[in-house]
């Protein structure tokens, strides 16, 4: 498992970090530095001199709620279709069948083409399960879809979804099933009580239900609502993983996703929260990445956010973030992290070309004539190695080294 890395303070903050850097590196172990400041008081009532392990943990010791950034405090949600999944390489530009059951096995060509995009997966997952203990998968399409998915084209990923530390794969179609049905359940009820409300009142129940009738009638009704779905599925994941013991708040929400629904759905998430406690300060993190990337794009945004996703749980603030349609990505995540250094970054050729591609037409992205770029080249293969290592090093240091630590 990946080491902690201390909290990351939001502008405001790191403002008041920077004041008061002396104080807080102050060696004295004495009760007038005082408890731990927690959104769940009284869960934890441990000294804050006595959890400072190392200079890092400095920066969590002004930051309200230090318990938000504890994987045991932190929810996840992913996308699973183009976001973790070649799904646009796959069913449009490869052709293959969209319905499973029309899958033949995979022909060893494809199956050797999937191998980094595998290996990429395996090491998000296993960084997306480091930083929160409920990784949800969280996708529109209809069960069986992921296991069917990965016992196709990449059943080595099985075992990961296997275990109990592992993440889990909600169907939001279904939640959203579950939800109307127990409101039709209670309209049930409203059928039991409405032959007595007629007979008191004079008709008045049947009145008033041919009224909302008509108004229901007159209001356009989508056959499905995505945002709907992951609202729904998003709210009771939320309220299961919240209520791990008394008085626990909502505190730190992270969504990932490909599709503006998703990203729409978390906020109405955190608009429409009521907290149980006035202490409760929910920070929502939504990112919607690349639409309809290619496998090189997507296998590349995941081993990205491989290394972005500790810094995202551990940054002491909200994030609202439209990456898919940014043409300067790594400047907005600078922006959102106050860490300037990530705006020096830039997205390898190949990427930058995947994201303009993606507002192709299907037809185009089928016609033989437009030529494959996707087999990356050995010089795209080492901008892309250089890339991330060029990523790992700013945050590294700009994590692990806050910069009023750092000597002038």
């Amino acid at each position: 498992m990946p080491p902690k890395l201390a909290t990351i303070p939001s502008h405001a903050v790191l403002i008041d970090l920077t004041a008061g850097s002396e104080h807080l590196l102050s060696p004295d172990p004495s009760p007038a530095h005082g408890t731990s400041e927690s959104e769940d008081i009284g869960h934890q009532n441990v000294p804050s001199w006595s959890r400072q392990q190392s200079p890092c943990s400095v920066l969590s010791v002004a930051s309200s709620g230090r318990l938000f950034a504890e994987p045991q405090q932190t929810l996840l949600f992913l996308d699973w279709d183009d976001t973790m999944f070649p799904c646009t390489e796959l069913f449009y530009k490869r052709g293959l069948p969209k319905r499973s059951k029309d899958w033949t096995p995979p022909d060893p060509e494809l199956l050797a083409a999937l191998e980094p995009w595998q290996k990429a997966v395996k090491e998000f997952l296993g960084r997306a399960c480091a930083v929160s203990d409920r990784c949800v998968i969280l996708t529109n399409s209809r069960k069986p879809w992921v296991t069917s998915c990965l016992g196709q084209f990449a059943p080595e990923l099985k075992s990961a979804f296997e275990g109990s530390d592992g993440p889990i794969i909600v169907y939001a179609p279904e939640v959203l099933k579950e939800k109307m049905k127990q409101e039709s359940d209670k309209n049930a009820c409203w059928e039991c009580f409405k032959p007595y409300l007629n007979t008191c009142c004079g008709g008045l129940a049947q009145f008033m239900e041919n009224e909302m009738s008509l108004m229901r009638e007159r209001v356009p009704q989508p056959f499905f609502d995505c945002t709907q779905a992951k609202l729904t599925a998003m709210k009771r994941e939320a309220a299961e993983f919240y209520s791990q013991y008394p008085g626990q708040t909502w505190k730190n929400i992270i969504s990932l996703g490909d599709m503006f629904y998703e990203h729409e759905a978390v906020k109405t998430l955190q608009a429409t929260r009521v907290p149980q406690e006035p202490r409760e300060r929910l920070r929502t993190k939504s990112f919607v990445l690349c639409p309809e990337p290619s496998l090189a794009a997507l296998t590349l945004q995941l081993r990205v956010w491989s290394l972005l996703l500790p810094l995202c749980a551990r940054f002491d603030g909200d994030v609202d973030l439209d990456l898919g349609r940014s043409p300067v990505p790594f400047e907005d995540l600078a922006a959102a992290f106050n860490l300037p250094q990530l705006s020096r970054l830039q997205l390898p050729s190949f990427f930058r070309s995947a994201r303009e591609r993606r507002r192709k037409s299907v037809e185009e992205m089928l016609d033989p004539r437009v030529p494959d770029s996707d087999e990356l080249t050995a010089d795209e293969h080492r901008a892309a190695e250089e890339f991330l290592d060029e990523l790992t090093i700013i945050l590294q240091d700009a994590v692990l080294i806050p910069k009023f630590m750092k000597a002038e």
